[in-house]
């Protein structure tokens, strides 16, 4: 079974929003039988730990998703912005073989993934290279764990009016892969 650890930062500084992705990924949960922890993180401090954590635990948690705001290879928690790529390599010591997704705006570039990569031995990070909307980018990140968890409905080549192949039983076929690349292919054919 697939487990994704998730790390989120609040989004907003009034104490009443509920903006959270954590929602959105219970219902992955259900649905794909994903098993899904969830922390919240205020600043550096906190992502540290957890993102060590993630690292120690090699067998535990296949995928790490961090939600939170961002710029050029730097996350920003409302409480502590600025906590550059260095910072979170370092803590993500020790994943090699698992995958990291960077829900946070612009925070994704050819640099930033390469020394990502090389620094923690990640079988990939996947991440914007442009600020996005937060529905909109929620929305594409929930995409991509689907496809990558559980994975996506078979298409019909060139079909218009059945484009989803089914069984006998009139059953959606799915299809897997674990190939990140290949997975954010789909996204971006389907979205």
């Amino acid at each position: 079974m697939a487990r994704l650890f998730v790390l989120e930062s609040p989004w907003e500084p009034d104490v009443r929003s509920a903006l959270s992705v954590g929602p959105f990924l219970a219902g992955l949960k259900e649905a794909l039988g994903v098993d899904v922890v969830s922390q919240r993180f205020n600043g550096k401090e906190d992502l540290v730990f957890y993102l060590t954590e993630f690292s120690r635990r090699t067998s535990e948690f296949s995928h790490c998703y961090i939600a939170c705001h961002g710029t050029a290879g730097r996350l920003e928690p409302l409480l502590d912005p600025k906590i550059n790529i260095g910072t979170i390599a370092d803590a993500c010591r020790g994943s090699r073989g698992r995958g990291c997704i960077m829900g946070a705006c612009s925070f994704g570039n050819h640099r930033t993934a390469t020394r990502f990569l090389t620094r923690t031995g990640a079988s990939f990070v996947a991440g914007y290279t442009a600020d996005v909307p937060w529905m909109e980018s929620m929305l594409v990140d929930l995409t991509f764990l689907t496809y990558l968890l559980g994975g996506r409905c078979r298409r019909r080549k060139g079909a218009e009016s059945k484009p989803f192949v089914v069984d006998r039983h009139g059953n959606y076929r799915e299809e897997r892969t674990g190939n990140p690349l290949k997975v954010a292919g789909w996204v971006y054919e389907d979205l």
